[in-house]
């Protein structure tokens, strides 16, 4: 017996991974959805006609059949893909690639709040966006947010609403700087200012204070940054059979050095912690 989905039921199952036993790539899976339809409507009208077919062996066995090569999505472009689907996240987290500087940056989760304080910065990914008109006639909005442990939701006056309205899309990922307000067991989160998480990443850090445990790891950091800024770094190794560095060797002050710099700076073999100066 074979079943008829149509095409969009079809994406959204590969979007949502169902078919992640059979085939890892979900993009090509996805980009192979015509072929696989086809092969599906072949296979059902030989059923329902009971007829016999001069190549009816090609039914029994699909291998033969090509399916596109294509690169697999990127974590974000399959995380998004994934919540278009099926309304949540399976695999992962939008807010876990940005967990490094959520954590320099001292933002807060929900899990964060308190009692004791009113104000914070939270991280969040957008799930929803729902606009409404006071009575007095002003716009404002409930914004619904996700960690990878909550679902919570901030509300923006028309103030704020006005200036961050073009990125308040669903899938991006932000830091709300909001006041807190209870009253008896409700919790109300009021927006004061919205960003994208990712303006983070591309903010400059003035300095960088780099430990290392071999001089050659110098070269490989060099590598990864260019001349073209005004941040500074600072090496220090660790010397042979000692629990301490040698003096810090200076690198420049006129480097490009950013978080995504930094985590990849970070990953180089060699280098045992970063600071921030």
């Amino acid at each position: 017996m074979h079943l008829y989905y149509p095409k969009k039921n079809l994406e959204f199952l590969a979007y949502s991974g169902a078919f992640d036993s059979i085939e890892k790539n979900r993009n090509k899976v996805y980009q192979s959805i015509n072929i696989l339809s086809s092969i599906s409507n072949a296979a059902m009208e030989k059923n329902s006609n009971n007829q016999d077919y001069l190549f009816d062996d090609e039914f029994d066995n699909f291998s033969h059949i090509p399916l596109p090569e294509v690169d697999i999505w990127t974590t974000s472009e399959l995380l998004e893909k994934e919540f278009s689907a099926i309304g949540f996240y399976l695999t992962g987290h939008p807010l876990n690639e940005y967990s490094q500087i959520i954590k320099d940056k001292k933002i807060k989760y929900f899990n964060d709040l308190n009692n004791t304080e009113t104000k914070y910065k939270i991280a969040g990914t957008i799930s929803y966006v729902k606009e409404r008109k006071s009575q007095r006639g002003r716009n404002f909005a409930f914004v619904g947010l996700t960690d990878e442990n909550n679902q919570f939701e901030i509300t923006l006056f028309s103030d704020i609403l006005f200036k961050v309205r073009d990125f308040l899309i669903p899938g991006l990922s932000i830091v709300a700087e909001i006041e807190t307000q209870r009253n008896d067991n409700n919790l109300r989160l009021l927006a004061i200012n919205i960003f994208p998480l990712e303006e983070l990443m591309k903010k400059n850090i003035n300095a960088l204070k780099i430990y290392v445990n071999a001089p050659e790891t110098i070269l490989k950091i060099r590598d990864r940054v260019e001349e073209k800024g005004n941040s500074k770094i600072l090496v220090q190794i660790l010397m042979n059979g000692h629990d301490k560095y040698q003096t810090e060797l200076k690198l420049g002050n006129n480097f490009i050095v950013n978080p995504s710099i930094k985590a990849s700076i970070k990953e180089i073999d060699g280098v045992l912690k970063i600071e921030e100066f």
